[in-house]
């Protein structure tokens, strides 16, 4: 009974977020969309009309801490398996002052990896700044940095980083952002990185294929494992690059062909409601509803202005080559090289850089840990000559791209969480240290009104 109770509601709450030539194409679990009508919705209406509460804490059970062990248990043995293939499995022992030789000659390229990770992260919080200047006329960019630092880590935390965006959304609207625009920002943003990666994809995929530039041809070695394994990696990348398009071609498609596009999209859920793998057909239906009709909102906001779009893509794309960079400049300082200009080089190493992470992607692990790991070490090992180095860029690699944002993230929480305690005056008030201004106990500065405030308390 409670559980019909809360489908209801959450289906009454779905349906009141919909348009009304959208709403109406929605099936009900008791009625027929004939049977109910929504108003029209207001011009300039936002996606929200509150600020969301924070991510709940459900009550952990035991399913929680078992398959927490499990992560950590595969990510230690996937560990000792590339430290023993790299440091005892090789016919050739490890050289000692042969590594420290090459670290010593290339030891400024570890500094340029850790500017291209720098650079990446600036990337995103000037994406986010100039995003959030353009739809609200601030830029915020304390706020942005905050907010850009706390995605990373809720994302690098959960599977299929699925909890940045939430987070990011609660973070800007409990500090000013109404929750419309601080929705349509980030929305924006995850659109437009998430198209811009899978264009890329298929740019190395389309570059692969026609043999202008081939990875697997021309920085591995004839009967190699990687090379002879590469096919099956072109595979897993076109299955991850079909399953990552999915989103962005379904909101240009809605662009074009509304209403074409949710029926597909009806029967497509109704199929896999037969196959038993949809538990409720309607709810899913509305969420789905929902989640592209914010998209396209946000987009649409965003592409008002053409320089705003344009900008916001160029800011996307410098992201995903200061994360190909990286990747390269780790693997510059242990050593890598081939007779080939320096463009050339990068291009290359981009190029199995998209392959690889598009492959991955496909694993529901925090981080694609496990795969990542993996797969990338079999590629260090192949490009890496000096025995005992492949583990170590792995490692490198690794914490530069996955753990370095876990751990920046934890000191972020930290400041917030001192800055919040020491902000807390003698009365009970809260002081906003960021605008001067008091706030009563309970209540975020980012309220939008008394009605709304009242409304959430």
């Amino acid at each position: 009974m409670e559980e019909n109770k809360n489908f209801h509601g959450e289906e009454e709450q779905l349906r009141m977020e919909l348009p009304e030539a959208i709403a109406q194409e929605v099936p009900t679990a008791e009625a027929s969309p004939e049977e109910e009508i929504l108003p029209p919705a207001a011009e300039g209406e936002q996606l929200s009309i509150r600020i969301p509460e924070p991510p709940l804490r459900k009550k952990k059970g035991k399913a929680h801490y078992i398959w927490t062990a499990l992560f950590i248990l595969m990510n230690v043995a996937v560990l000792l398996f590339t430290a023993i293939s790299d440091f005892g499995g090789s016919n050739e022992a490890p050289d000692s002052l042969t590594a420290i030789g090459v670290i010593s000659k290339n030891w400024y390229y570890i500094i340029f990896a850790v500017i291209a990770f720098a650079v990446g992260i600036l990337l995103e919080v000037g994406k986010l700044s100039f995003m959030t200047k353009r739809t609200t006329g601030k830029g915020r960019f304390k706020l942005c940095v905050q907010t850009v630092l706390l995605g990373k880590y809720y994302d690098n935390i959960t599977p299929l980083a699925s909890g940045g965006q939430p987070f990011q959304i609660y973070h800007l609207s409990k500090n000013g952002v109404e929750t419309g625009k601080a929705t349509s920002v980030i929305i924006s943003s995850f659109f437009l990185n998430q198209l811009t990666f899978i264009i890329l994809c298929l740019a190395a995929v389309i570059l692969d294929a026609t043999g202008v530039l081939s990875c697997s041809a021309e920085i591995f070695q004839e009967g190699s494992a990687m090379r002879t394994n590469f096919q099956i990696l072109r595979i897993f990348s076109y299955i991850g690059i079909a399953l990552g398009s999915f989103l962005p071609l379904t909101v240009l498609l809605f662009f074009a062909f509304p209403r074409t596009s949710l029926g597909m999209l009806k029967g497509g859920i109704k199929v896999l409601h037969k196959l038993h793998l949809v538990k409720n057909p309607a709810l899913t239906n509305m969420k789905v509803f929902r989640t592209i009709v914010q998209s396209s909102r946000s987009i649409k906001q965003i592409a008002k202005s053409f320089w705003t779009l344009f900008l916001s893509v160029l800011f996307s794309v410098a992201l995903n080559c200061a994360a190909c960079s990286v990747t390269y400049f780790t693997l510059r300082f242990f050593g890598y090289d081939i007779p080939a200009n320096g463009i050339k080089e990068w291009l290359l190493i981009s190029q199995l850089h998209l392959f690889i992470s598009s492959a991955v992607s496909l694993v529901p692990t925090p981080g694609t840990s496990g795969a990542a790991d993996l797969t990338f070490y079999g590629a260090f090992n192949e490009l890496i000559l000096v025995p005992g180095l492949s583990f170590t860029a792995m490692i490198t690699w690794r914490f530069l791209s996955y753990y370095s944002y876990i751990i920046i993230g934890l000191l972020t929480l930290l400041y917030l969480s001192v800055k919040k305690k020491l902000s807390v005056c003698p009365s009970g008030e809260k002081h906003d240290l960021s605008s001067d201004r008091t706030t009563a106990p309970g209540r975020s500065p980012g309220a939008v009104s008394d009605r709304a405030f009242s409304v959430i308390q």
